[in-house]
Order: C-alpha cells, then sequence, then structure tokens
C-alpha cells in the first residue's frame, strides 16, 4: 500500500468513528432509533473516498452505499416500518463492507486507531453525562454511590467492554509512555461504571493464557469456552439452585437469556422473527428485546447456521494467529458473555479489533511510525 493509501486508511477509520459518536448521541438526544442506520452509509461513502482517489470503481460498495442510504433514509423520513425487523439485512450490509474494507487495506494501525477513537469516545461521554444527563436514563449501582458513568450510548455495558478492550491492546501492544496514561483512563472509566464485565474478560484472557502456554490449541480453548458458556445457559433453565447463583453473577441477566432460549422454537435456522426475542423482565420497562449475550443475539437475530459458519471461522483464522491475537479473540467473547452491542450496528472499533485479529498481519505500529507515514502523506499532497 502506498503511504498516501496507507494514512488515509487511518484517517478514514477515525473519520467514521467520529461519525458514529455523533449518531449516537443524536440517537439518544432524539430519540429516534432509525437514525443510527445513517451508520452505514456514512461508512460506505469514507471508504469510497481514497478509492476514488486511485480512480477506481468498485461497483459492490456502490450498490451497497446506494441501497443503504435510500433504505435508510426511507426508514428514517418516513417512520412508518419497523426498524428492527430490517436489521439482519443492514448488518449483512455493515459485514459486507468490513470484508471489503479489510481485503482492500492491508495494514491495521490498531494502536494508534484505538487510542485516538478512545480518547474522541471518553470526553464526548464526559460531555453526555455532565452536560446532556437529562437525555440519559440515571443507572444505579451498589458500587456507586450516585449514578454510574456511562458512554455515549447511555448504558455503562459499552464504555466498560470498550475500556477493557483499550487497557488490554496498550498491555500487549503500547511501549512507549503513553500506555501510563491510557491505563489511568480506562481503569478510571471501568472504575466508575461500576460494571462486572471487564473483570470477567480479564479472567478469561487469564486463563486462556495459560491453558494456551500449557497445551497451544486454540481450537480446543475455543471449543471449551463454548461448552461451559452454553453449559451455564443449560444449568440457568434446569437447575433452580444453578439458576440462583447465575441469577446473581449476571445481575439478572440470565432471566432475559432463559426465556429468550425458550423462545428459540419460534426461530428460523437462517434468520429469526425479532419480535418474538421480545421477552418479560421484572424491572425497567417490563420488557426486554436485548439479550445481553453476544451468542445469543447472533443465534436469535441471524440463525444457528451463521452462527456456527462464525464459530468456524473464529476457529480456522485464530489457530494461526500469535498469542496476543489470540488473547484479543478470547477477550471479545469474554464481552460477548454479558454484551450484545459487540456485534451490532454500533461501535466500530470492536470490528476492526475482531478484523485485526482475524488478519494475517500481525505488525502494530508505533505513533511515532504512524506519525511518520502521516508526514510523507502529506508531502505527496503537496507535491
Amino acid at each position: 500500500m502506498s503511504t498516501k493509501l496507507y494514512a488515509s486508511h487511518t484517517n478514514i477509520f477515525i473519520l467514521l468513528f467520529v461519525s458514529y459518536v455523533i449518531l449516537a448521541v443524536l440517537k439518544v438526544v432524539s430519540g429516534i432509533d432509525a437514525v443510527f442506520y445513517f451508520l452505514i452509509p456514512i461508512f460506505l461513502g469514507l471508504i469510497m473516498l481514497p478509492i476514488s482517489i486511485r480512480g477506481e470503481l468498485y461497483i459492490g460498495p456502490l450498490v451497497l452505499f446506494l441501497f443503504s442510504l435510500l433504505f435508510g433514509g426511507t426508514l428514517y423520513f418516513t417512520r412508518t416500518s419497523d426498524v428492527g425487523s430490517y436489521f439482519p439485512l443492514f448488518m449483512l450490509c455493515y459485514l459486507s463492507l468490513f470484508v471489503f474494507y479489510t481485503k482492500f487495506y492491508s495494514q491495521f494501525n490498531l494502536l494508534w486507531v484505538s487510542n485516538c477513537c478512545y480518547l474522541i469516545y471518553l470526553a464526548m461521554s464526559i460531555v453526555s453525562y455532565f452536560l446532556l444527563s437529562s437525555y440519559y436514563r440515571s443507572i444505579e449501582s451498589e458500587i456507586i454511590a450516585s449514578r454510574v458513568f456511562h458512554g455515549i450510548e447511555g448504558t455503562p455495558a459499552s464504555i466498560d467492554s470498550f475500556s477493557i478492550f483499550v487497557f488490554l491492546i496498550n498491555y500487549f501492544y503500547n511501549k512507549g509512555n503513553s500506555r501510563w496514561l491510557l491505563y489511568f483512563l480506562s481503569l478510571s472509566a471501568i472504575a466508575m461504571a461500576g460494571a462486572t464485565t471487564p473483570i470477567l474478560v480479564l479472567l478469561v484472557v487469564f486463563l486462556s493464557y495459560v491453558f494456551l502456554k500449557l497445551f497451544k490449541s486454540f481450537s480446543i480453548l475455543l471449543t471449551l469456552f463454548f461448552m461451559v458458556m452454553f453449559g451455564v445457559f443449560y444449568l440457568s433453565i434446569s437447575d433452580s439452585a444453578a439458576n440462583a447463583i447465575i441469577l446473581v453473577a449476571t445481575n439478572g441477566r440470565n432471566i432475559i437469556w432463559d426465556q429468550q432460549i425458550e423462545n428459540l422454537g419460534y426461530f428460523n435456522i437462517f434468520f429469526g422473527d425479532v419480535s418474538s426475542a421480545i421477552v418479560k423482565i421484572p424491572w425497567s420497562t417490563g420488557s426486554a428485546l436485548n439479550p445481553h449475550n453476544v451468542f445469543l443475539f447472533i443465534i436469535l437475530r441471524f440463525g444457528i447456521v451463521f452462527f456456527s459458519m462464525l464459530v468456524v471461522l473464529l476457529a480456522i483464522k485464530g489457530r494461526v494467529q500469535d498469542t496476543k491475537k489470540k488473547l484479543l479473540l478470547m477477550a471479545y467473547l469474554g464481552a460477548g458473555i454479558s454484551n450484545a452491542n459487540l456485534f451490532y450496528i454500533a461501535n466500530p472499533f470492536y470490528f476492526y479489533m475482531l478484523c485485526f485479529c482475524l488478519s494475517s498481519n500481525n505488525k502494530v505500529l508505533s505513533s511515532q511510525k504512524i506519525f511518520a507515514a502521516k508526514r510523507a502523506a502529506v508531502n505527496i499532497y503537496r507535491e
């Protein structure tokens, strides 16, 4: 890749992330869910920019861009359709775009992108928490005396996962002094969010590290992880004592798991009926659509066949990666136990990290090298 396109790669994703931050805040302020679906056309438009610089036309992204812009705009302005029922279609567009994105660009600036995106996200989360608090619901926690710190989406379930990923990425790849600032910011956000998902992620990463040191088989590790995960589902439904323990450990989220699993008979093996995923819960609004589990989310929205294909892909691509990438993959899966937003049209960084973990490129550039590439790119434009 030329230095010009290499620098554009970084700029485009950060622009995408800024667009996501703005849309996420607008979604909360406006109360209109359909506004989120403009993320796809924006992503498509931004990613086509460097392609146009090269003077090349790719029909696939162009068709996706026009389709999602027309469809997303119709849903937003008319508001006559059930947005959720079109989610699988939009999600497949989103995934197709990321496949094209990772194929077109061979270099991932994981450290630079993760830190830049996190600082933008954290800054806007602070603004939302203090200046836009009237638009966000107040979330209480037994750990935090006052309302907990939330991300721009209005829930600590997003900022805690993002923060622990940033912490791990800097721990694995950042050897400069800036890592201490990122450690402090990410751990502070986790503490103020009062969520337990980061503790679960660190436990999964630690156990995975020990397992890989002893047995060196990522495929077996992945198999054991899903055996434990689905074993928890089974015990939660079948054993009252286990259900009570899991109830405390998951802060009541297994209530949603149990009911949605019981509804699996209503779902097709390829695509599910989103409305059938709505279950009754004894708190908040009295019903829930979000399973708070990325694996159930995928099965219920896309079917068992798609879920099985995804697991096979993780096993095949993950086993040839280095230890750091394998641990980041396990961190992603660990966070998915209690967070369904990891596989949603939301924070694009989650897919960026996932694509990096599955790519053949193991090189993570330092900030100094990225600055050098940017300076070289500026000189090229001037010439």
